[in-house]
């Protein structure tokens, strides 16, 4: 869990990994420290992450990710297109079971259960590329998404 102080990705990251340019960029944001965040981010950045390596981000949508990043858990990372993608999960901490639903109980002939909604969950996204020996952001992405619940035994056809 991220506190401040800890990191999503565990105590030990590699210099070298897609993970330490995220790394590096959350503890700039959680300590307000913005000086020279630009060398975090690729020339090519792109969308939220351009605006943050310009300094032209706004306090609420710095806001938004810092909350968005805040006691979250990193998924485990994959490569789209050469690029490295980490995601960051921060799931509603009401519920049990760390972002994932539990099992529905069938109710009547819709074998739904009214009461078991759907768990939101907050994503951030950072797609992070190598340029010149080191990783750095490229884009990063902030998502509500509805996690999609099924009783534990049914498949998708």
């Amino acid at each position: 869990m991220n506190n401040g102080s800890s990191s999503p990705f565990g105590a030990a990251v590699a210099a070298d990994s897609p993970e330490y340019a995220v790394q590096q960029f959350l503890q700039k944001l959680n300590g307000d420290d913005m000086a020279d965040i630009a060398a975090l981010f690729s020339r090519k950045s792109t969308g939220l992450a351009k605006t943050i390596r310009e300094g032209k981000a706004s306090a609420d949508k710095l806001s938004e990710l810092k909350s968005g990043v805040a006691d979250s858990k990193a998924l485990p990372s994959w490569t789209m297109q050469g690029k490295r993608v980490v995601v960051l999960e921060h799931a509603d901490n009401n519920q049990a079971g760390g972002g994932f639903a539990a099992p529905m109980q069938s109710s009547g002939r819709s074998g739904r259960d009214q009461t078991n909604k759907a768990k939101p969950t907050l994503k951030v996204q950072f797609t992070v590329v190598q340029e010149e020996g080191q990783m750095l952001i490229q884009d990063i992405r902030i998502s509500n998404t509805t996690a999609q619940i099924r009783p534990r035994n049914q498949r998708n056809r």
